[in-house]
């Protein structure tokens, strides 16, 4: 194999007979299927490394329409799967959803009533408030009625006794106004009677000296009475000024009592009414507090039970609303009670798995394409160089086939199936019907010439430095031997190759640049002789 290697790399192969034919081996070349034929002249000019690439190629795109119909029916098969768990995983995303919505519900619930709660009690302590503030203004109120009380009491004794010491006054007043008023009216009487005792007197005083003793005093008295009237008119005159001054302050007084009795009554209406007010509404303030109370603890539970649930949360829903959408979602979440823990964890994991078998699909989609591409180009590039070659051997096959006297053709056989793809040779001598060459149709020298023709039709292709043929001309006429040997030195001049020919004939060296050997056995000694 190392043998192998070095000579490879050299371009020769000892194994292809179209580089080194050995003896007998015409026959064996002429029984090869053309499939085999085609594969050696290919080995034989190069190309041999373009089949076996394009091959690889093939068995590449088998490999990967294998793979990808493997994976394809994975695909398919998981697909069920992916379907069941794709639908649990949907029905645990919405329980998850309503779980997440349940729960801030509830807590938008919870600091809902919290909210609500806190509501009423802002209200109750407007309401306490409220009656605090009535309350306070009642005993403002009170405090001012008593106060009002306080001097009513203090201010009425006195304007009582005023009254009564204006009264007494008034009644002196009257007293010497009617006393007066008697005096005058008893002076006035005692004055006419006077007059009549005067009159009579001055008619008897002419008739008596004793009466003018007496007629002036009666004259005294009279002008006594006379002088004491006015005074006692004057003095009944001021006492009656005086009595209507005291009247006049009496009477305002006794208003200015009434007054401060109704007031007095009033304040003490108001100030029981008040009273009643304050009773009541101290009443509703305690029940007011009481309940403060209550709501006090009720909001420190819902808010110890609110925190437990969750950070604050207000939607500017009513409690109903929010309840009865609470009501809802537990009604949508019952069917959900079965849903698969696991769900989200199996269908991403059958997810990632299905996307990277699918990726897998896809990469080896696009690296069937790309594969099948390239295989058609080096298919076509293959087809073109196969069939340049084929054309170009089969116009030098027939050329010279024509210079001995026979005709044929090289054809391809199965040209559009690189896997059937053959070499067929045909030859026909002497004006004969063109058969295929075979081992069995054309006579020894017929099948020596044919194939030597066809080698020398194709060694402008051949690229090994070192070509032999052994012993090719056995079955040959002498004319022939001598025209393939002419025709192989025509061909091979101006190569860079060595082309070993073994034969048993004597042959004819026209050139000078030929090498003759000869070896001869005497005796059981071979002999090597070089021919100049």
């Amino acid at each position: 194999s190392d043998v192998r290697k070095v000579l490879s790399k050299l371009g020769l192969d000892p194994e292809n007979m179209l580089l080194i034919m050995h003896q007998d081996m015409i026959g064996e070349f002429l029984v090869l299927p053309p499939q085999e034929k085609l594969r050696m002249v290919e080995a034989a000019i190069g190309f041999e490394s373009y089949r076996r690439h394009l091959t690889t190629a093939r068995e590449r795109l088998n490999r990967i329409v294998g793979k990808e119909r493997s994976l394809k029916r994975i695909l398919e098969k998981g697909e069920e799967t992916m379907a069941y768990w794709k639908r649990q995983y949907e029905r645990f995303q919405e329980k998850r959803r309503l779980t997440l919505r349940l729960r801030f519900l509830e807590r938008a619930l919870a600091w809902g009533r919290v909210d609500e709660e806190e509501k009423a009690l802002n209200e109750l302590e407007a309401l306490i408030k409220e009656r605090e503030s009535r309350i306070s203004d009642i005993r403002e109120e009170m405090k001012r009625l008593n106060s009002g009380l306080e001097r009513i009491y203090a201010d009425l004794p006195t304007l009582k006794a005023e009254h009564r010491r204006l009264f007494d006054e008034r009644i002196r007043a009257e007293r010497i106004k009617a006393s007066c008023e008697a005096r005058i009216k008893h002076l006035e009487e005692l004055l006419t009677d006077l007059r009549q005792y005067t009159e009579i007197l001055e008619g008897a005083l002419q008739e008596a000296s004793c009466v003018g003793v007496l007629h002036r005093s009666l004259k005294e008295r009279m002008d006594a009475s006379l002088q004491a009237i006015p005074k006692l008119k004057a003095r009944a005159s001021g006492m009656g000024d005086e009595i209507s001054r005291l009247r006049a302050r009496i009477s305002a007084l006794g208003e200015k009592i009434e007054e401060l009795n109704d007031s007095l009554l009033e304040k003490k209406v108001k100030l029981a009414l008040l009273r009643y007010q304050r009773r009541g509404l101290s009443e509703a303030l305690g029940k007011l507090r009481a309940k403060r109370r209550s709501h006090l603890n009720v909001l420190r539970q819902l808010i110890t039970k609110a925190q437990s649930i969750g950070p604050k949360v207000l939607t500017g829903k009513r409690a109903e609303d929010i309840l009865s959408e609470i009501n809802l979602i537990r009604g949508r979440l019952s069917p959900l009670a079965d849903v698969n823990k696991s769900a989200e964890r199996m269908y991403k994991a059958y997810l990632r798995n299905y996307n990277k078998i699918k990726a897998r699909v896809e990469a080896l989609s696009e690296d069937r394409r790309s594969l099948l591409d390239e295989i058609e180009m080096r298919t076509r590039t293959w087809r073109k160089v196969v069939q340049e070659v084929v054309e170009s051997v089969n116009s030098r096959y027939q050329a010279i086939l024509s210079q001995v006297g026979a005709s044929g053709r090289v054809d391809l056989v199965n040209p559009e199936d690189i896997d059937n793809v053959g070499l067929e040779l045909y030859v026909g001598f002497k004006g004969g019907k063109v058969m295929p060459l075979n081992a069995y149709t054309q006579s020894g020298g017929e099948k020596s010439v044919a194939t030597m023709v066809f080698l020398l039709a194709l060694q402008q292709y051949i690229r090994s430095p070192f070509r032999a043929v052994d012993e090719y001309d056995l079955h040959m006429d002498p004319a022939n031997r001598e025209a393939i040997f002419r025709y192989t030195l025509t061909t091979l001049k101006g190569q860079d190759a060595q082309y070993i020919i073994i034969t048993p004939s004597r042959l004819p060296i026209p050139e000078k640049d030929i090498h003759v050997l000869t070896v001869q056995a005497t005796h059981g000694v071979s002999t090597v002789h070089v021919m100049d």
